[in-house]
């Protein structure tokens, strides 16, 4: 049954969603690899840099990503100019700070260098050609994966690895320099406020995952944070899939007439459902041997990173919930703006309860019920004053008994046979 369906989504996946898919699974066999050579302290620590640099650049590469599928009002070489602006700013301001600590410098020229490949995949999106991405994705990754693997088991040393790394994002900007073109154009206060509420709306709808790393950082210590963080790392495959319908659903509805939304969104129903299905045959799947695998794989220190995996997986339900992207493609940003800060606000607050309580279990609960009634919000918005019923673009049935079902597998292995 589940290879069955693998197949079949499998079968659905395009261009974009192969290179997502290489790029995340790259990143998982990394950070296995090191965590097989490195102590959990030191683990911890890297994962704090990466904790500040994704967070100082994935709100407004989001955003860029998502306007430039939607709009075709601005050329790539504004996109790309506006990318060089603010790496390069983000990057100074991350290396002023390495005076203090100098742990930082890693965080600023990863910075620098790592929007490049967003700047590649934009290029190769708007030119329609996805074999180049899936050509270049395993060309770029594997030699990632292999200058790092062999330098971390070469030296043993955390700053070689961050030597490597950043080394292979110069050679990559040095490609898609040479490879693509594009001119510095001058950027217009238009073009900036276009972009303004995308990036606020992103920067507060995704600040919750950043903030949760924190948190456990400021509350516990490295070790805890290695552990909160492997645990609730995502499988690609959901991010993908998430991802990829979320755009599709974005674009087709900011590009179709009115008479034709009810259409858009029956297919929007149709699509999530086959997606919700796979996404909790395999979450079942995962729940159930998620501890032995976290333990036999990562090691008997991460073993408790197995228990935050299992609760974070009750989040695959609320991504194919896709209220946001109508708003979205309603050209409703602002909308969408003022109900994350919402969802961001309880999630923080609930986030410290949880902490108090549960430790980073807790912060792991407390993102599960922060999102959901995130979805629950938007849903309620698109009712009340868009006349979209949730029934039009989401199953309640599945939705309610996927639910059930992640919660009995939970509670059945947490009840007989781990504790």
């Amino acid at each position: 049954m589940y290879i069955a369906r693998f197949c079949i989504l499998i079968h659905m996946l395009g261009g974009i969603q192969i290179y997502q898919f290489i790029r995340f699974g790259s990143t998982l066999f990394i950070f296995w690899v090191l965590s097989r050579i490195f102590s959990i302290e030191q683990i911890g620590i890297t994962e704090k840099n990466l904790l500040i640099a994704n967070f100082v650049t994935f709100f407004w590469l989001q955003a860029i990503q998502t306007h430039f599928l939607k709009k075709n009002t601005y050329s790539y070489n504004h996109y790309a100019s506006f990318i060089l602006l603010i790496s390069t700013f983000a990057s100074v301001s991350i290396l002023l700070c390495s005076f203090w600590n100098s742990g930082y410098v890693f965080s600023g020229l990863y910075v620098l260098f790592y929007p490049f490949g967003t700047l590649l995949e934009m290029y190769w999106i708007g030119q329609k050609k996805s074999k180049s991405l899936i050509r270049y994705s395993i060309f770029f990754y594997g030699t990632w994966v292999m200058v790092v693997t062999l330098t971390a088991y070469l030296s043993h040393s955390l700053w070689a690895v961050y030597a490597a790394w950043i080394g292979i994002l110069v050679i990559r900007m040095i490609f898609c320099v040479i490879y693509i073109p594009f001119d510095f154009v001058k950027l217009h206060r238009s073009f900036f406020n276009s972009l303004s509420w995308l990036m606020l709306t992103f920067l507060v709808a995704g600040s919750a995952e950043y903030i949760d790393g924190f948190l456990v950082d400021f509350l516990f210590n490295k070790e805890i944070l290695a552990q909160f963080r492997y645990g609730a790392r995502e499988i690609p495959i959901f991010t993908i899939m998430a991802n990829s319908l979320s755009l599709w659903i974005t674009q087709s509805i900011a590009h179709s007439k009115k008479e034709k939304l009810n259409e858009v969104l029956h297919k929007v129903k149709h699509r999530s459902s086959q997606y919700l299905v796979i996404s909790v045959s395999i979450s079942i799947l995962l729940i159930c041997i998620s501890t032995p695998v976290y333990g036999y794989v990562y090691g008997s220190q991460y073993i408790q990173s197995s228990f935050v995996f299992d609760i974070m997986l009750l989040l695959v339900v609320s991504r194919f919930i896709f209220a946001n992207s109508i708003l979205l493609g309603l050209g409703l940003d602002k909308i969408q703006f003022m109900i994350t800060c919402i969802e961001l606000f309880v999630n923080v607050l609930f986030s410290i309860i949880g902490a108090y309580f549960w430790g980073m279990y807790g912060v792991a609960m407390a993102t599960v019920v922060a999102y959901l009634i995130e979805k629950m919000m938007l849903a309620t918005y698109l009712y009340r004053k868009k006349q979209i019923k949730p029934t039009f673009y989401v199953s309640i049935p599945f939705v309610f008994i996927s639910y059930l079902l992640l919660l009995s597998v939970l509670w059945v292995k947490y009840s007989y046979f781990v504790f």
